[in-house]
């Protein structure tokens, strides 16, 4: 370690920690897309959840739709905007 004396100034970082972040991530190369593994998770899970489902008996089954919870239910329209008025010209 080189001591500094009063007055001088710092040398200029020569490489940082970015540097080395960066090196270190191209020498582990290529990663792989986890897509795949969420993918993979949401299929099972979803094929856990339908034999679970299948076990409990018709009268005691939870409601998990709209339809199913309140089938009177009406549902508001959609609100559509319109452009602002001269957003045509504008174009």
């Amino acid at each position: 370690m080189q001591i500094m004396a009063r007055g001088t100034t710092l040398p200029a970082p020569q490489a940082g920690i970015y540097d080395d972040m960066e090196r270190d991530d191209n020498r582990r190369g290529f990663e792989r897309d986890e897509t795949d593994a969420n993918k993979a998770l949401g299929q099972l899970l979803r094929r856990i959840a339908r034999e679970h489902d299948r076990r409990i008996p018709e009268g005691r089954r939870a409601r998990r739709t709209l339809a199913e919870m309140a089938p009177d239910y009406k549902r508001q329209p959609m609100l559509l905007l319109d452009p602002a008025p001269g957003a045509e010209a504008a174009r």
